[in-house]
């Protein structure tokens, strides 16, 4: 009987592992299959898109099926599968980067064609090894695959575990310089910069409230209408933007949208026509193209001019379906530029691309001696998830694989990104005046960088740490970051000058995670807590050419 039981206990464990490894060959070919729709130009705009059912995921559940079926049928064929699925896996890796290359180009066509031809080889390798029922492989050969596989799958649990556990501090650098906020006087226009607010809570993010006291201050001391602006870098309702309204999902996509219009609905900056201008990002658009984007956008545009008949001073800039750029002037020293740089992330006509640099261009030489400031979703550079490689245990590696991959068109270095950014080089060349700013969001921190090349934007910007957080990582350019939650404001002077100033707090104060007793102690510190983090002079007096 206890013979019959341990039987029994083993085969279970075989199942258990034949089900695994089919799993994890299905999972393979799911990610070849992403690929290789992404090099026909079919990318993917998120990881979180790999768990949503589709058919490219159809491979996981047959795999785990099969693995059932012939662990409970075939125990011993599972050694054979492993070791010959494993050999097949090298052999195609090594063959798919030497096609890669030549196919596709050196760097990401290499890494596709290593994941597409391996995976490939891996699930071909098992099956084949199936059938090959007179294969005769060294007992002690299997035995010694079964055991590293072990001791393999072992560390990798524990690898991921610790990296879950481990604490990691947020980059933080000192800042060169520090400049004193300005008097009123001094003055001609404030703009503040939050972006990725998407997920906000108006009971319990101490953020809406130190930004909601910012704006009331400087509405109030410049006193003159239009004064003080709220430029929203996207993403400004969390998980896929604006619902249609009998969506069972419209009232929270409402609430997170409003608490944001609500900033420019204080008594002083309704008395000084304080104004929003809302960006559209990735998540707006649904974190997809074509027709079902475009009815998030207009969902989203309804809902701020509903908010402008009942009073709020909100656009969303650039309309929807429309790329920019608009030119939105500040007084005489200013010039603020809207772009929806997720537009270019979709199929576009090469005349309709040409017509957009071409106004990029008009918009650059015609902006006379005003300091240009361009804003969109996606920023020009970044130190965060979105703009540098994340380390290969994150996701157990995957993320990794699909941002070397150019698979994850999110990613500042996508093929289609990187287009984009090129072709705004070209232009900034042309006009021989790129702008002083380029501001952006998408990743969930605060960040300010410097060009790089002569005709970069002097001052890069990221400022989406607005309702998540991400890691900051060491990049060319990168003069101060910091992974807190915050914004940024900008301060036009009367004299031509501009200064950058970056409000955060502790990351203990993205939300008052606590008991309904303790939330209003927790929101009237973490209000209090919003500070000055960083400064810095981006244009002096009577000059227009940024500090460095």
């Amino acid at each position: 009987m206890q013979r019959k039981s341990a039987d029994t206990l083993a085969r279970m464990l075989v199942t258990l592992l034949a089900m695994a490894g089919g799993g994890v060959i299905g999972f393979a070919v799911t990610l070849a299959i992403v690929v290789a729709k992404a090099r026909a130009g079919a990318y993917i705009f998120a990881l979180e898109d790999l768990l949503a059912f589709r058919w490219e995921t159809a491979p996981i559940a047959i795999g785990l099926v099969l693995g059932i079926l012939i662990g409970h049928r075939h125990p011993n064929a599972i050694d054979r599968a492993t070791v010959w699925g494993l050999a097949t896996m090298l052999l195609g890796v090594g063959c798919g980067i030497l096609i890669g290359s030549l196919w596709w180009g050196e760097g990401e066509g290499q890494w596709a064609g290593g994941i597409i031809f391996g995976a490939t080889g891996l699930a071909a390798g098992g099956t084949a090894s199936l059938w090959l029922q007179r294969g005769r492989i060294d007992v002690r050969l299997l035995a010694g695959v079964r055991g590293a596989l072990m001791l393999l799958a072992f560390a990798l649990l524990v690898t991921v575990g610790l990296t879950n556990l481990i604490r990691v501090d947020p980059l933080e650098l000192q800042p060169s310089h520090r400049v004193p906020v300005p008097h009123a006087e001094d003055v001609d226009a404030v703009v503040f910069l939050l972006g990725d607010a998407g997920a906000i809570d108006e009971k319990r993010s101490p953020l809406l409230y130190a930004l909601a006291a910012d704006v009331e201050w400087w509405s109030r001391s410049l006193a003159r209408d239009s004064a003080v602006s709220i430029v929203f870098l996207g993403d400004v309702v969390y998980p896929e933007g604006v619902h249609e309204r009998t969506h069972p999902a419209f009232p929270t996509d409402s609430a997170r949208l409003w608490n944001q219009i609500g900033l420019v609905g204080g008594p002083d900056a309704t008395r000084h026509a304080t104004i929003g201008l809302f960006l559209a990002g990735n998540h707006d658009w649904g974190n997809t193209t074509g027709d079902a984007g475009m009815d998030r956008i207009s969902n989203l545009n309804e809902q701020l001019l509903t908010a402008r008949r009942v009073g709020y001073e909100v656009s969303l800039l650039p309309p929807p379906g429309q790329p920019g750029p608009i030119a939105r002037d500040l007084r005489s020293n200013a010039r603020i530029v809207f772009l929806d740089t997720h537009w270019f992330l979709q199929d576009r006509s090469t005349q309709a691309r040409e017509e957009f640099f071409a106004h990029v261009e008009e918009v650059l030489r015609n902006a006379g001696e005003r300091a240009v400031v361009f804003v969109a979703h996606h920023p020009y550079i970044s130190a965060g998830p979105h703009g540098v490689l994340v380390p290969g245990y994150h996701t157990g590696g995957i993320a990794f694989l699909l941002k070397k991959s150019g698979t994850l068109v999110q990613d500042l270095n996508s093929s289609v990104y990187s287009d984009f950014l090129a072709r705004m080089r070209q232009t900034f060349v042309k006009s021989e005046k790129p702008p002083l700013i380029f501001a952006g969001g998408h990743d969930h921190s605060l960040q300010v960088l410097i060009g790089t090349e002569p005709f970069d934007p002097p001052f890069s910007l990221v400022s989406g740490a607005g309702s998540k957080l991400s890691s900051i990582r060491m990049t060319d350019g990168l003069i101060w970051g910091a992974a807190q939650p915050g914004y940024m404001m900008l301060a036009f002077r009367k004299n031509g000058a501009v200064d950058l100033f970056a409000i955060a707090a502790d990351e203990d104060y993205l939300a008052c995670s606590v008991s309904d007793a303790e939330l209003a102690q927790c929101m009237a510190d973490g209000t209090r807590s919003f500070r000055i983090q960083y400064s810095r002079s981006l244009l002096q007096g009577n000059s227009h050419r940024g500090a460095r």
